[in-house]
């Protein structure tokens, strides 16, 4: 893009060349920021994978003959570029933001698979993250909490409530467990 703007610059001074605008290459000054959102945080993320892909597989392609010696040139001469790059985006980002971003690169696993086997992975990662694991102790005092709610009941149809739904799908154990017409968590009315 800083590239793009400066062509465009530059492409200005050659129309306006006979006229009074002169503007160099080291003129133009483009705004960078300091942070980077969420989708450019993975690409970045991505392209620290790649490095690390490139630094770690690449090394021994020459020495089993699966390159050549140029191919291998320029295999380094990218990594270096890459690397440099990398680097240059994070001295330049702001301090809170790297210390998130090796946190986020800590925690991220990439993975390369057919496209059918990734949007199965896809479909169970989606799942799971509409799932949490709590501790059970944890749990009973949350519920313990909740039936305080309980005391007195403010639901007309016991069936409808949402709470009283949420107990039974967790596995509370109910209050009054023989409690028949009424709900098996009022505690205001166990026999």
């Amino acid at each position: 893009m800083c590239e793009n703007v400066i062509e465009k610059i530059l492409h200005l001074r050659c129309v306006f060349r006979n006229k009074t605008l002169r503007i160099t290459k080291d003129q133009v000054v483009v705004s960078i920021k300091t942070y980077l959102n969420r989708k450019e945080r993975t690409d970045l993320v991505m392209l620290c994978a790649m490095l690390a892909y490139c630094e770690k597989e690449f090394p021994g392609w020459y020495e089993r003959g699966a390159m050549t010696k140029d191919e291998r040139k320029r295999t380094r001469t990218a990594v270096t570029n890459l690397n440099q790059t990398i680097k240059s985006m994070l001295n330049r980002l702001d301090k809170d933001f790297v210390f998130n971003f090796y946190k986020d690169m800590k925690r991220s696993v990439i993975k390369l698979m057919p496209k059918p086997e990734s949007e199965i992975e896809n479909r169970k990662i989606r799942e799971d993250a509409k799932q949490t694991t709590i501790n059970t102790e944890a749990l009973i005092i949350l519920a313990e909490k909740a039936l305080d709610l309980c005391n007195p009941c403010h639901e007309k149809n016991y069936r409808g409530c949402n709470l009283r739904s949420i107990f039974m799908e967790l596995g509370i154990e109910p209050f009054d467990s023989e409690a028949v017409e009424k709900c098996q968590y009022k505690i205001s009315e166990r026999t």
